[in-house]
């Protein structure tokens, strides 16, 4: 019996999430002693996925895996996203981390996957880039119960074995290990393995089978974590699928393909990275006037409002205001207080930004199994960002982050008091009880 994930296994699981991402091709970091050559066959037999840069730490050390990385710089330099760190702890994982930091190429511009299985209780935060993506097994039930799985097991085998002969006198109740088999006849234990390799069944710990015919393999789940920042800006580890029987399922909301959480670092070098921001208009924080004759805003941000949220009708309407083809109507002059927090915000990170306004004219909710306005925009990628004046709450940040507040407010409630009739001369009178700035009135 193997408790342990298999090489087949963990290939799967890896191919599963990179694939999920829309990656067709990976760098690849080796940290365990396996046999590259036969690594390399195998992953090309179970995956489709180009592996370019592969760096090999197996049989190295803690210090000589150290010099290695500093000796073949150059190597570290050539690594491109995906990068996956194959049989790599958290430990080892940041040794490459910190190497990558030294020679120039910052660990957080780009994208880690870890392809060792952690448990729940290993994942840690400190001096890992963010985004980086991590999985392990799902609560793995205790050895008793696999025990007992394994006896039912050959115990299922041994009744098929029985009932598969004419003459249960046939089976071969004793022997010895001296003994001589019967010319053309089948050994007990051969009898007993075919029937094994043949057999399977849900048993407590999930589905129990023979792998290659000597393995006895339990059915294994495993969890995908990604490295995020929650609503307070601290890293943290969240949950983004669930790999099981050879299937990945995402986590609705969750998860953000490659495409869809770009980094800014991944433009062209030399060139700005461009945001698209989306916004909804609410006093005082966004409002909106028409453009001018020209189709110009000669204060505030241009912005679009098409009434969609269909990234490829978007993607059309912004490659045409460059030739002034977009409809006046769509055109919008954006400002107030948030979007001077955008401009502020583009001039100290550098980057570009177009701007258009949520069609459905939603902050967002979960609605008919589906996140609408402002939400929802972001979760399917149409846009980077949001910027307005958007309350924070605990369902909207399982699926998003936020920025640390800029506003704050609270709600007062006035109640008329009740009418009384007072005479006309009564502020030319002597001030009877405690006097406001009321008293300083007089009578002309």
């Amino acid at each position: 019996m193997d408790r342990q994930s298999s090489l087949e296994m963990l290939v799967d699981v890896l191919v599963s999430v990179l694939q999920a991402n829309d990656w067709q091709e990976t760098s690849l970091v080796l940290c365990h002693p396996w046999d590259i050559d036969g690594f390399l066959h195998l992953w090309a037999q179970r995956s489709q996925l180009l592996l370019r840069t592969v760096l090999d730490l197996g049989y190295l050390d803690e210090p000589r895996a150290t010099r290695y990385l500093q000796q073949h710089g150059d190597r570290v330099r050539t690594l491109s996203s995906p990068v996956l760190l194959l049989g790599c702890d958290l430990h080892r994982a940041r040794l490459v981390f910190q190497a990558a930091e030294e020679l120039g190429l910052p660990p957080q511009e780009l994208h880690w996957m870890l392809g060792f299985p952690l448990g729940a209780s290993e994942l840690q935060t400190e001096g890992l880039p963010p985004g980086l993506l991590a999985f392990g097994e799902v609560s793995r039930p205790p050895l008793e119960l696999f025990v007992q799985d394994i006896v039912g097991l050959v115990s299922q085998a041994i009744a098929h074995a029985a009932g598969g002969r004419h003459d249960p006198a046939e089976l071969q109740t004793t022997g010895s290990c001296n003994e001589r088999h019967r010319a053309g006849g089948e050994s007990p234990g051969l009898l007993l393995s075919r029937f094994l390799a043949n057999t399977s069944f849900h048993g407590q710990t999930g589905l129990v089978r023979v792998e290659n015919t000597a393995l006895v393999r339990p059915e294994q789940q495993f969890r995908v974590w990604s490295l995020r920042r929650d609503s307070q800006g601290v890293p943290t580890w969240m949950t983004v699928g669930t790999w099981s029987r050879g299937k990945l399922e995402l986590e609705e909301g969750a998860w953000q393909s490659q495409r869809q959480r770009k980094s800014p670092s991944e433009a062209a070098e030399g060139a700005r990275t461009r945001l698209r921001v989306v916004t909804l208009v609410e006093h005082p924080f966004v409002f909106t006037r028409e453009v001018d004759e020209e189709g110009n805003c000669p204060a505030g941000q241009l912005c679009l409002d098409p009434g969609t949220n269909d990234s490829a009708v978007l993607d059309a309407l912004f490659e045409k205001i460059g030739n002034g083809s977009v409809p006046r109507a769509y055109k919008k002059c954006c400002y107030g207080y948030c979007i001077d927090l955008l401009e502020k915000l583009a001039e100290d990170m550098a980057f570009d930004f177009e701007l258009y306004i949520v069609g459905d004219g939603k902050y967002g909710a979960w609605k008919n199994g589906r996140w609408t306005g402002l939400v929802g925009d972001l979760l399917s990628g149409t846009a980077h960002m949001a910027v307005t004046s958007f309350s924070i709450n605990s369902v909207r940040s399982k699926v998003i982050d936020f920025t640390s507040p800029f506003f704050s407010t609270s709600l007062g409630i006035l109640v008329r008091t009740k009418d009384t009739a007072s005479p006309i001369g009564l502020s030319c009178g002597p001030c009877t009880g405690p006097c406001g700035w009321a008293s300083s009135w007089r009578c002309t």
